[in-house]
């Protein structure tokens, strides 16, 4: 009889595994407050004042940028609380907008924001230029869309993974044949090192930090930094146990070309310490003395290779699973 099989959405996923690091390292904002000081404040003010008149809002920082050696396109979307790609290309652009300056060294958006504060004869743009003026120039609003940004580059590669096509690729999605190459090879170690070595993944980020902040400051930001990068590791782990590593899904592992032999021989290991009564040992493994399988009966754990120990101290505590499936 056939029944379903939870197995959770990796786009998703992926999603809560970016959101969380920005939260926990940043902080939040709250839905209708704009006094926020917050870089996804800063994105969001910006967006209004394009939105509600797109060629006003360009002529207005081809006017403020006339005389700068490179001229800015001004991008902006509306923010999307569950879509954080949105937010961090979002940060993406608006560092492209403020790394780029006027004659006299001003960033861009500076200066826009102190076109509208002087010269807008709206009450509300007034305010809002003022306040992305402000926040354009504050260290660890900066800190922030450099996080935001980087961290987007990961969430840019699982959104590859999606939307990918091809002759055996006709629509988007993910192949449950190929998410196992997507987490082993690229999700886990990705976590891991930037968890070990924020600098590896976050180079423009880290370096922010170190050329802007000192003292105390810098150590509270990097501390937030890498509070933030744990959380997101710890949501990855949470939502990987939970869906990729239980049965019957990680069984599929056994037909991936690279994880797959470890993984199987583990498995052989774990059924012949749990025959189902001594004479039935060969019902679960086929030809068990055959030299194909490689070697997995060991007399200690440590005579097991490495990168299959940790398969099997996790099947080894769900013996009766195995043998089972």
């Amino acid at each position: 009889m056939w029944r379903p099989i939870s197995f959770g959405d990796p786009y998703h996923i992926a999603n809560l595994c970016v959101t969380w690091p920005s939260v926990f390292a940043f902080g939040d904002t709250k839905k209708a407050d704009h006094s926020q000081v917050h870089h996804r404040q800063l994105v969001q003010s910006i967006h209004p004042l394009r939105d509600s008149k797109k060629p006003y809002s360009q002529a207005m920082m081809d006017e403020c940028m006339k005389d700068a050696p490179e001229q800015v396109r001004v991008i902006s979307k509306r923010e999307r609380l569950q879509r954080w790609l949105v937010n961090q290309r979002n940060a993406k652009s608006t560092l492209e907008m403020l790394q780029k300056s006027t004659a006299d060294g001003t960033p861009s958006l500076v200066v826009r924001g102190l076109h509208f504060a002087n010269t807008s004869r709206s009450g509300w743009k007034k305010s809002v230029g003022k306040k992305i003026a402000i926040w354009a120039n504050i260290d660890s609003i900066r800190l922030g869309l450099h996080f935001e940004a980087e961290i987007g580059n990961y969430f840019e590669e699982i959104y590859a993974w999606y939307k990918r096509s091809g002759p055996i690729n006709k629509r988007s999605g993910f192949r449950m044949m190929g998410v196992f190459d997507l987490y082993f090879g690229y999700k886990i170690p990705w976590w891991n090192s930037v968890n070990r070595n924020p600098q590896a993944k976050l180079p423009d980020t880290m370096q922010f930090l170190r050329d802007n902040v000192e003292g105390d400051d810098y150590q509270f930001w990097k501390s937030q930094i890498e509070r933030g990068l744990k959380k997101g590791q710890e949501e990855m782990m949470e939502m990987t146990t939970h869906y990729l590593l239980q049965a019957p899904i990680m069984f599929l592992l056994m037909m991936n070309s690279k994880y797959g032999p470890p993984f199987a021989r583990v498995v052989l290991s774990v059924l012949h310490k749990n025959p189902l009564d001594d004479d039935d040992t060969d019902i679960l493994i086929h030809d068990q003395d055959s030299d194909n399988w490689g070697r997995y009966k060991y007399s200690e754990l440590s005579e097991c290779p490495v990168e299959e120990r940790k398969w099997y101290n996790l099947l080894i505590n769900h013996s009766d699973d195995v043998v089972h499936w």
